[in-house]
Order: C-alpha cells, then sequence, then structure tokens
C-alpha cells in the first residue's frame, strides 16, 4: 500500500525543512527516538527528547488496520483520549496520543514549560516516522479536538504526503462570547500582577456543562489552566492560521467534526472551515446532542465512534495521496 523508500524521503524532507523553519531552537537538536518508558498489557509511555516525564501514550491493537496520532485540545493533555482510545484499541485500531509542548508531560517535568507550537510539529513529524518504520504497511491518521485539530489541520497542509489523513474536531477560531472572554482575560492579567491567568472557571465553564467533567477537569494534576498572557496570544495567533491552512489542504481525505450544542467554538466557524478545505474528500460530522468535546474525556458516544471508524474503513483502504499542491 505504501512507497516506504519515498515516505521516508517525505518525512526527511519535512523533518529538514521544519528544522530550518524554527530557526536556532533546533539548530543542536537531535531527531530522538520515542523512549518507552512505562509499558501494562494494554498501554505503553513514552519520553521525547530525554523529557523526565512521558509526553506520549500508545494504545497498540494487535494487528492495527489503521493508526490514530491524537493530538489533545488547549488546557488537556494526552489521557484525555483514553477512553476513546481503548474503544479503539478493542475495534483493531491503535491510537498515539501525543502532549501538545508546553501541556501534561512537559508541564509536569518542568512548570516554566511554554506553549511550543513548532516544536510539537517536529515531535509529530518523528511520531510519524517512528510508527511507519514499525508497521510500514498500516495508515496513519492524524486526530486532534479544538487546539489539536488545529494542530492536525496545520500539520497537513505543512507537511503533504506524511499521514493518510486528518480527522479535525472543532478547529476553529470563531468563539462564543469573544469580547467579554477577552476582557475577563486582560482583568485575570491585571489581578495577578503580570502572572499566570486562571482559566479554570473561564475555559472550563465554556467547554461544558456537566459538573463531574468539570470537577475532574479542575482537579487533574496534569491539566494546564494557568497561563501566560504571552502563551495566549501565541495560541491565538495559531488558532487563526487554520483557514489559511486548510486552503492549502488539496489532496488529502479530511472528516472535520462539531458539537451543535458547542458554547465554545461558533458552528458557522467550523462549517466555514470546512467549505474552504481544497480537498475534494471531505466530511463534515455535525452532531446534534454534543458541547465543545465530542473525542476527549469520554465524551463521545456509538454515534461518534462508528462515524469514525466508517470513516477510517474506508480511507485506510486507499493508496496514500503524495502531495496537497
Amino acid at each position: 500500500m505504501f512507497a516506504s523508500n519515498n515516505m521516508r524521503r517525505t518525512i526527511a524532507s519535512a523533518l529538514t525543512t521544519l528544522s530550518l523553519s524554527v530557526g536556532a531552537q533546533f539548530s543542536s537538536a537531535r531527531a530522538l527516538e520515542p523512549v518507552a518508558m512505562y509499558s501494562s498489557d494494554t498501554y505503553t509511555t513514552y519520553s521525547i527528547d530525554n523529557n523526565s516525564q512521558p509526553v506520549l501514550v500508545a494504545w497498540k491493537a494487535a494487528q492495527p488496520s489503521a493508526v490514530l496520532i491524537a493530538v489533545h485540545g488547549f488546557g488537556l493533555h494526552k489521557y484525555a483520549f483514553e477512553s476513546l482510545a481503548e474503544r479503539m484499541q478493542r475495534d483493531g485500531i491503535s491510537t498515539y496520543a501525543l502532549d501538545v509542548r508546553g501541556f501534561g508531560g512537559w508541564m509536569q517535568s518542568n512548570r516554566a514549560s511554554q506553549i511550543n507550537f513548532p516544536g510539537t510539529m517536529r515531535d509529530l513529524l518523528l511520531l510519524v516516522s517512528s510508527i511507519r518504520n514499525e508497521t510500514p504497511a498500516t495508515p496513519v491518521f492524524l486526530m486532534g479536538e479544538s487546539m489539536g485539530g488545529a494542530i492536525a489541520l496545520a500539520f497537513a497542509a505543512q507537511n503533504p504526503g506524511v499521514v493518510d489523513g486528518v480527522i479535525s474536531s472543532v478547529p476553529g477560531n470563531e468563539r462564543f462570547r469573544s469580547m467579554s472572554t477577552a476582557a475577563r482575560i486582560v482583568a485575570g492579567y491585571v489581578l495577578s500582577a503580570g502572572g499566570k491567568i486562571n482559566l479554570k472557571k473561564l475555559l472550563v465553564n465554556q467547554v461544558t456543562d456537566h459538573d463531574d467533567l468539570k470537577q475532574s477537569w479542575r482537579s487533574d494534576k496534569q491539566a494546564k489552566l494557568r497561563v501566560s498572557l504571552k502563551e495566549l496570544l501565541r495560541f491565538n495567533r495559531f488558532m487563526k492560521q487554520s483557514p489559511n491552512m486548510v486552503r492549502r489542504i488539496s489532496n488529502l481525505p479530511v472528516l472535520v467534526v462539531q458539537g451543535h450544542r458547542d458554547n465554545l467554538v461558533k458552528p458557522a466557524g467550523t462549517q466555514k472551515l470546512f467549505d474552504d478545505l481544497s480537498t475534494q474528500d471531505k466530511q463534515l460530522l455535525m452532531l446534534e446532542n454534543q458541547e465543545h468535546l465530542t473525542l476527549e474525556e469520554g465524551q463521545f458516544d456509538d454515534t461518534v465512534v462508528n462515524e469514525v471508524e466508517h470513516w477510517l474503513s474506508i480511507h485506510e483502504r486507499q493508496p496514500l495521496v503524495a502531495s496537497n499542491e
């Protein structure tokens, strides 16, 4: 199904381009393979770049029909996909969930760790390369939600031919109550005397109305809900790139997901991103009863799983398209 030598050349070229684009930040960095830290009957955790805490967790199926690389939303971490990954594992699909730099294991090992999108793109390239070497005949799909959905689209746009498709949930930047939210962020910054801004109420309350999810998220030690203004601005700039990114994806299967009851991201904004996707192989899954999270924190239902698995079953049989041009 895959031309492995061509794939290796594609990934190597993308890595070279990325290392040049981020300049001195990675000029002396080696391309380190993920290193296993702990393994159980169901999952394995890994470190990247000698980080002291795991930043990657894999739920591997025995003979996977497909591999998902999952990227979490803002404030969450790799284990947000645990329930979905376990379901996929039982259904013969492997899932690798990665911490975005500045979150999860990166934050646990260094509290001063900052959101780093170029570093995360580099991690994704290395992870795809590692998975291709381990299971060269298995299609690899990139899946992300919210911030992770935008990362998935940006990665696909910037690295044509590296993955076999994208599942992007609520990747839009058009948000409800954006002006009042901005005002509360500024107030929080002033009250913190220029320190970290607490998002435990501001973000969590917009993401969900479920009290149990609010409680578990706010008490999660791996969740990053205190951030600097600099990080928020960096995040906002990145999310604003999504309209340009989708126009560059012309030859890749893309599944876009949106909850109709989302109180954070406007469904109309997601619809517009979907319409702007250049690829003809695209599908919009609008979920009537879902909030902002549809893949993470166990918020999926059988409809979501069935739709995702059906989409994968169609595209895992199709040959890899080598370009977005």
